[in-house]
């Protein structure tokens, strides 16, 4: 299995703690890593990052959130800019095929 993630767009908002970015992943599960073929599950997303209101443990996103980079099964946690982490904190995930 393949996956590759290329980041398209990325910009902030209204403040320097709000961004945003589109993606598209591409992930090929033939095990041929030939990412051109025509059987490559192609998908594109939109991601939001908020910033934080309130104190320490009591500090909430102000407005909705979508931090989750999707590449056919797997599920990344993107942190800002073009940067992903391959889980999201305290998410149990099992690929299977």
């Amino acid at each position: 299995m393949s996956c590759a993630v290329k980041f398209t767009e990325a910009w902030q908002g209204k403040t320097e703690d709000d961004e945003y970015a589109n993606y598209e992943s591409y992930y090929q599960a033939d095990g041929s890593r030939d990412l051109t073929k025509e059987n490559v599950k192609v998908t594109k997303g939109h991601l939001v990052k908020r910033r934080y209101w309130g104190i320490g443990k009591l500090s909430f996103p102000v407005g909705r959130q979508n931090m989750d980079v999707r590449c056919g099964p797997i599920k990344m946690f993107w942190i800002g800019g073009g940067s992903v982490y391959f889980y999201a904190r305290g998410a149990r995930t099992s690929i299977k095929e």
